[in-house]
């Protein structure tokens, strides 16, 4: 669902009513932030916690937003493995008259690959080298973060937080693995993550550490629900962002 199956023309037909609403959240000089990936932009709404587990509507409908400068933007459950294949539509999406993106101030953060992780990366473990499965799949990420950076964007990466510590049926995203085995793999897919983008000279922004015990075992009051991040917790992805810019 999402951006995946939605058309531009639907977009177009909304464009005035967007462009009110970013005129608006863009009416000064400070940075805003456009937050574009899976279900996990929605903690950038400023909402979720475990008595409200709420969760943005995938694009192109208009989240509630409870933070100055933040706006998210679900593109439902893609994986950062295959999100290059729909890099002509993020990048069309991107240049929407509506979203007012200001190249000069605002920034694009980037939030993939804790599905990737979760599902699709632990299974091909099974019958390949750990370090073979995380270089393909950030390998392919990386094509959709240089297309956006040579664009002129400026770009934020977030890390994939740390994994689900429960035992969790979710269709054809169910984890796959322990969280101990899920969470070495998330270092090793950070890592990596952190190894290509030093050439690109971007950041990568990472509250895993702060999420698992010396066991490696995810710490459960992060989460809102199963496997989303509590808005409780957002302040960690602020201030390192703040930092950095």
């Amino acid at each position: 669902m999402g951006l995946i199956n939605y058309s531009l023309k639907k977009l177009k037909s909304s464009s005035l009513i967007d462009f009110i609403f970013f005129k608006k959240i863009s009416k000064n000089n400070t940075p805003h932030f456009y937050v574009i990936g899976d279900s996990h932009v929605s903690v950038f709404s400023g909402q979720g916690s475990k008595d409200n587990r709420y969760m943005v509507s995938s694009w192109p409908d208009r989240p509630k937003i409870l933070i100055d400068n933040y706006y998210p933007i679900r593109l439902g459950a893609l994986t950062a493995y295959n999100s290059y294949k729909k890099i002509k539509l993020i990048k069309k999406t991107l240049l929407l008259k509506s979203l007012n993106i200001n190249k000069n101030k605002d920034f694009i953060i980037l939030s993939f690959g804790e599905i990737d992780i979760r599902v699709h990366l632990m299974n091909k473990c099974l019958n390949n080298t750990q370090e073979s499965v995380v270089n393909n799949c950030v390998n392919n990420y990386i094509k959709t973060i240089n297309e956006i950076h040579s664009a002129g964007y400026k770009l934020i990466i977030l890390a994939p937080i740390a994994s689900t510590p429960y035992d969790v049926k979710i269709d054809n995203y169910t984890p796959v693995g322990t969280c101990f085995q899920r969470n070495k793999l998330t270092i090793a897919f950070i890592n990596k993550l952190r190894e290509k983008t030093k050439l690109l000279d971007l950041p990568v922004i990472s509250i895993f550490e702060e999420m698992i015990d010396e066991n490696y075992q995810t710490v459960e009051e992060f989460l809102m629900d199963e496997i989303h991040l509590s808005s409780k917790y957002l302040g960690l992805y602020t201030d390192k962002i703040r930092e950095y810019i």
